[in-house]
């Protein structure tokens, strides 16, 4: 992927997080959708975890929203890391089924 693609993915994904994040503060919420990683969603109970709330089930009262614009912003960096390493991954298996050595830059 891109560097300028994973740019635009990360700013789309923190702006829509960040304009309300719902139902961080209710014990509600838990299942509800955050932020999405190119299709891979990032729930309420995720960021409650990441935050350091007892299960993620518990609401975050008291946790400023600066600190829960950084826990979003850290899940979303690992998310598209993992997208990233898992589609490499998958080069080199494929490279190996074809006989192709697993070296070199992937082509995708």
């Amino acid at each position: 992927m891109k560097r300028s693609c994973l740019r635009s993915v990360l700013f789309l994904a923190v702006a829509v997080a960040v304009s309300g994040m719902p139902g961080c503060s209710g014990t509600e919420g838990k299942n509800k959708t955050v932020a999405q990683v190119n299709g891979d969603a990032i729930q309420v109970a995720d960021l409650r975890e990441v935050l350091g709330v007892r299960g993620g089930m518990t609401p975050a009262v008291g946790v400023p929203a600066e600190k829960k614009k950084e826990a979003l912003d850290r899940l979303i960096a690992e998310r598209l890391l993992e997208q990233f390493h898992g589609h490499r991954a998958l080069l080199l298996i494929e490279r190996q089924v074809h006989g192709e050595p697993p070296g070199g830059p992937p082509t995708s």
